[in-house]
């Protein structure tokens, strides 16, 4: 086969160390274009970023010669730095470890950006924890209730 086809669309969830509410209105747009940012310096396509005030969604075009980890791991180093010396300078911002990623279909990326454009409407009435173990069983996880929720609660 001369050439390669790959659509990887993957949608990502992290969350603020703490689940301090750092993304404030006054900021949220501009870190979510400084995400997205990143992504697109790395040639990464960026479908949507957004989130509330501790949490980032995004969806994106995973190129297929990295690895999601190390990906994410950029996005996450570099806007820890940005939140500290730009936007909250000395505020003590970080994210908590790991994350949530999961393959989205090309065909469901229009619901997942309406999804991910409307978080400060959706958390009016479900909150992140709600969200999250919504999310995770939707992916056909199960909860370990020895890690529980108490950092979400």
């Amino acid at each position: 086969m001369a050439n390669s086809y790959t659509q990887i669309v993957i949608h990502a969830v992290f969350v603020v160390k703490d689940r301090g509410c750092f993304i404030t209105p006054e900021i949220r747009d501009d870190f979510h274009a400084y995400i997205a940012g990143i992504l697109r310096s790395k040639r990464h396509y960026v479908y949507a970023v957004g989130g509330w005030l501790d949490h980032v969604h995004i969806l994106f075009s995973l190129l297929p010669t990295e690895t999601l980890s190390s990906v994410i791991g950029a996005v996450k180093a570099s806007s820890t730095n940005y939140m500290n010396h730009e936007l909250r300078k000395g505020a003590g911002f970080s994210w908590q470890a790991g994350y949530s990623a999961f393959t989205c279909s090309y065909n469901h990326r229009l619901r997942t950006i309406a999804y991910i454009q409307n978080q400060e409407e959706h958390h009016k009435t479900k909150t992140f924890r709600q969200e999250y173990a919504e999310w995770l069983a939707n992916e056909g996880f199960e909860i370990d209730p020895r890690y529980g929720f108490d950092c979400f609660d």
